[in-house]
């Protein structure tokens, strides 16, 4: 219980108020991305039934527009986690970490393309 209780306590620390605008500006940039790769797909690609994931598949012309958004965000999310780590509970600082990791993962690991030769 100690442990649990240590792991969700927040820590004293500075603000972050010099990275709310690179954050911000990493996540619009991100969505615009996420905005515009749907446009740039063949037009077997349909927003509604594919995964904007599948806009980054292997293959796929104009795939790095939905890399660059995974990036984006990743990076956004990491840039903010480490402003916070200072004021967050551990284990938010941890799973905040984990999921940029992920999302950048998600942009150097793309899975196959839903077209069929």
């Amino acid at each position: 219980m100690q442990y649990l209780k240590k792991l969700l306590m927040p820590s004293d620390g500075p603000h972050f108020r010099r990275a709310v605008p690179g954050v911000v500006l990493l996540l619009a940039l991100s969505a615009l991305c996420v905005f515009l790769a749907p446009l740039a797909m063949p037009d077997s690609y349909s927003w509604l039934s594919n995964a904007i994931s599948e806009s980054g598949a292997q293959g796929q012309h104009s795939a790095w527009i939905a890399r660059l958004g995974f990036l984006l965000y990743g990076f956004a999310v990491l840039w903010l986690a480490a402003y916070l780590r200072p004021v967050w509970a551990r284990g938010a600082y941890w799973m905040h970490t984990a999921f940029g990791v992920f999302m950048l993962a998600t942009a150097a690991f793309s899975h196959k393309p839903w077209l069929t030769d």
